[in-house]
């Protein structure tokens, strides 16, 4: 967990100068992670794309309610899920909170992460560890998972990642 207002440099996510196409015109996105950060920029751009946004957050309630000003003054729609990923049941019952309110899923973007430095690896324990791989994989398995039967055909889904994963980081061993 992590709040963006204890940020001193802030994050641009909004991309002053894009209009919106309306390419999601009349579409529901699940976005994860979307309190802060790059679910924030994802919510904010999507709503100005058109689509009605859920935000599944963790625990950051101040982030998240600011991101849901920022999409409602898109124009659009905002529901605020807090509830943690990595638990299957919560993951059905976002989704279906979502559909409940919105009467279709069209998008999910796999977006909440767990990432904590260590300095050492004998620092890193097992509760960290497990923590990592159940948020950012089976977190974003249980979306899924939770997401597809409730998608139409031509619906997507889009797993985030980071450069850490790709280029690593020696304070970031399990990630």
């Amino acid at each position: 967990t992590g709040s963006e207002k204890e940020l001193s440099l802030k994050p641009m996510y909004d991309a002053p100068y894009y209009k919106g196409s309306e390419k999601l015109q009349d579409m529901v996105a699940i976005i994860t992670g979307g309190d802060s950060g790059i679910g924030r920029s994802v919510a904010v751009l999507f709503a100005r794309e058109g689509a009605d946004i859920c935000i599944v957050y963790l625990s950051e309630h101040e982030d998240a309610n600011d991101t849901k000003n920022l999409v409602e003054a898109e124009g659009k729609s905002c529901l605020l899920i807090s509830g943690d990923v990595s638990n299957k049941d919560f993951c059905e019952a976002a989704v279906k909170q979502t559909v409940d309110k919105f009467g279709k899923l069209d998008i999910l973007v796999n977006n909440a992460a767990f990432q904590l430095h260590v300095n050492d690896f004998s620092d890193l324990t097992e509760e960290h560890f497990d923590c990592t791989l159940k948020t950012n994989l089976y977190g974003y398995f249980h979306m899924a998972h939770a997401a597809v039967p409730m998608m139409k055909y031509g619906s997507s889904i889009v797993n985030t990642g980071s450069v850490t994963g790709i280029m690593g980081n020696k304070d970031l061993l399990d990630y």
